[in-house]
Order: C-alpha cells, then sequence, then structure tokens
C-alpha cells in the first residue's frame, strides 16, 4: 500500500540499518515520478553526507550523478570515457559520446575558418559562430553548446560582450515542465532552453524569426579525432 517514494525510502532504510561498509545503488531512482525522484535523491545526499561511507551509484540521469557524485565516470560498451569531478565533466566532456551522456543540446559538427585574437571562427552547417581558440593543429571539431547557455532575443541583438549573434528562425518548442525546450535553424540546428514565462513574453511560435545570443568561452570543442 506504500506509494513508490515510500517504498524506495523503506528500501534504503532496511540496507542502512545494517550499517553497511560501502553502499551500492543500481538506478535507485528509475521507478519514481519526477517529484518523488527529486525528493528521494535530496534525501538519499542527506544520508550519503551523514554516513561518510564510500558509494557507487549507477544511473542514466545525469542530474543523479551532478547532485549525488563526488566523482563521476562515462562507461560505454565497457569502456571508461571520462573520470573527473561531476561539474567537469558535465561542462568539459571529452568526447561526443559523454556530451550526449551529461545533457549537451546542441552537438554539431565545426571546422575551424578563421584564428586571431584568442577566438576561432567556425563554419557549422551554413552558418558560424566564434569560440575560444582551444590550440593545437586540429581544425575540425564537434561543437557543443548547452541550452541554458543560449538567450533568445527578439529583434537585432542588444549591445553586450557575447561574440556570438545568430539570427534564424523558431524550428520546434518542447514544454518540459517550467522550461520550454527551443530549437532553432541558425545555419545549424541549435537548441536554447528558456522559462515558460520567457517563450510567452517573447512570442515564441514555430516559424517566428528569433536572435540566438551567447559568449564565445560557453562554446565547448572536442577534437573530431578524440572520438
Amino acid at each position: 500500500e506504500l506509494s513508490g517514494g515510500e517504498q524506495q525510502r523503506v528500501a534504503l532504510a532496511r540496507v542502512l540499518v545494517r550499517e553497511p561498509r560501502i553502499l551500492l545503488l543500481d538506478e535507485p531512482f528509475a521507478a519514481l515520478d519526477a517529484p518523488t525522484r527529486e525528493n528521494v535523491r535530496s534525501y538519499l545526499r542527506h544520508f550519503l553526507s551523514q554516513l561518510e561511507i564510500p558509494a557507487l551509484v549507477v544511473t542514466h540521469d545525469w542530474v543523479d550523478a551532478l547532485v549525488l557524485g563526488d566523482e563521476m565516470m562515462v562507461l560505454s560498451r565497457g569502456r571508461l570515457l571520462q573520470r573527473g569531478l561531476p561539474q567537469e565533466v558535465l561542462m568539459r566532456p571529452a568526447q561526443r559520446e559523454v556530451a550526449a551522456a551529461v545533457g549537451v543540446d546542441t552537438v554539431a559538427e565545426g571546422r575551424i575558418v578563421q584564428r586571431g585574437g584568442g577566438v576561432v571562427r567556425l563554419r557549422v552547417g551554413r552558418g558560424e559562430l566564434v569560440a575560444v581558440d582551444p590550440g593545437g593543429r586540429e581544425e575540425s571539431f564537434w561543437v557543443c553548446i548547452r541550452g541554458e547557455d543560449v538567450t533568445l532575443e527578439q529583434g537585432p541583438a542588444a549591445r553586450s560582450s557575447a561574440r556570438n549573434h545568430l539570427s534564424g528562425t523558431v524550428r520546434e518548442l518542447t514544454p518540459q515542465g517550467t522550461l520550454t525546450k527551443v530549437v532553432l535553424d541558425v545555419g545549424f540546428a541549435l537548441v536554447a532552453r528558456v522559462t515558460r514565462q520567457g517563450a510567452l513574453d517573447l512570442r515564441l511560435a514555430s516559424g517566428a524569426p528569433i536572435s540566438a545570443v551567447f559568449k564565445a568561452s560557453i562554446v565547448h570543442l572536442i577534437p573530431r579525432s578524440s572520438s
């Protein structure tokens, strides 16, 4: 008669009362709805910090790893692709496969067409963007951009320190709880994530013209040879 969240709490209590020397958790929140998942995840984080015992958590959800983990390891087909602090792996994935695993919204092929002043200009699809120069001789990259780092504006972009001001049109809108996922055509498919109110204020609709603004520093480049 217990709810899913209550069942998970009971399962954790049955394990913890045995005072284990190590805790192994395999997809501990898989059967929970989103609000319950968030509550139980916070509950578990609190207990892990109090108990101070090693815990190995297997999950397909990068948010679980970010909230619970002191160290993150990304594995695929039995291979360790990257290991490090969760925030580092989240912001600086070393391979395209890692970028997909940690929720990077835009991953596109890009090639350097110009270098200078510590930045590079890359051709991505039919468009171009500016990124911080990664150094080295590599010219072909996977261009990675997180949706929450992209700002949307109507009309000409306002004056700012951002190096990228890309004009395009809205291709697709997908409500996702408090946020809305917006897919843009700016010469390539670029994903932005805006609040529900922000989407209403901008009057976003399929086919509507829009400007995407983001800094060169938020563009992460993965050499294609590393994949």
